[in-house]
């Protein structure tokens, strides 16, 4: 379960970024009319960070993308790009701030990214909420969790995408015998990432919480199934089992029209 304290802390911290949030917002642009305009009722891929997307066919995707993090470590390998990258963790917004300052994608990053100095023509901001709860509107803050793949579901369930598929979350990491959650420095090549320089040795990162990250997974299944949009793994032997599995060739083929 989660630290009931570290609870308390960021429900004061929320009303604190919620009052700044509304004086300081950027709006979205497009408009988040006009994204669910553009993808209502049409496909879109999530995209992990784990091993197994060094074997997914990216470019064979040609349907709406959202990245996660240290997406751009991919782009010198492949042609593919993300409509959109989504970051909500401190430590990962500020190793990689001057990316998401330059860049040419529509970034979204948690509000906290204003106070860390990151700014940039495409750089948007939401708030992240304590609640775990699913958000149904943009102004009531991203429930965060575990994992940014959760705040990526509620991204594509704002803009009322369907079917959510999902690839490159492997859910499976090689750890140190650290406490989940806890942050603590690299220690040689990342074998937990798509690319062995994700998190370079000596760098910190946030230990991986496999079990909140599940629960997360089954609040945005039960939200996503109360309004009829499905969501499929297509991880390539990921070893999540909470959405419904199908095959990279099935997934291709679904999105194909």
């Amino acid at each position: 379960m989660y630290d009931k304290s570290l609870i308390h802390y960021r429900k004061a911290r929320f009303l604190i970024d919620k009052l700044f949030f509304k004086l300081l917002r950027q709006k979205f642009d497009p408009t988040l009319q006009k994204l669910v305009e553009k993808h209502e009722n049409k496909p879109m891929l999530i995209v992990g960070n784990g091993p197994s997307l060094n074997r997914t066919p990216l470019e064979e995707f040609k349907i709406p993308s959202v990245g996660m993090n240290k997406i751009d470590l991919l782009f010198k390998r492949t042609a593919w790009r993300p409509n959109y990258i989504i970051c909500v963790n401190g430590l990962v917004m500020n190793q990689n701030k001057k990316i998401y300052r330059k860049s040419d994608i529509p970034i979204f990053l948690d509000f906290k990214a204003k106070y860390l100095g990151i700014n940039g023509k495409n750089v948007n901001y939401f708030l992240v909420n304590p609640n775990l709860e699913f958000i149904d509107s943009y102004d009531s803050g991203f429930a965060a969790g575990a994992t940014v793949t959760f705040s990526a579901i509620q991204f594509a369930y704002l803009v009322r995408a369907n079917p959510i598929i999902i690839v490159g979350v492997d859910h499976n990491f090689k750890l140190n015998n650290t406490k989940a959650s806890a942050i603590e420095k690299r220690q040689g090549e990342d074998e937990n990432h798509f690319d062995p320089n994700y998190f370079q040795e000596g760098k910190l990162w946030g230990v991986p919480d496999l079990v909140n990250s599940e629960l997360n997974y089954n609040i945005a299944k039960a939200k996503c199934e109360e309004v009829g949009i499905q969501i499929y793994d297509a991880t390539i032997g990921g070893k999540l089992d909470i959405f419904e599995k199908i095959s990279i060739e099935k997934a291709l083929e679904m999105t194909s029209s």
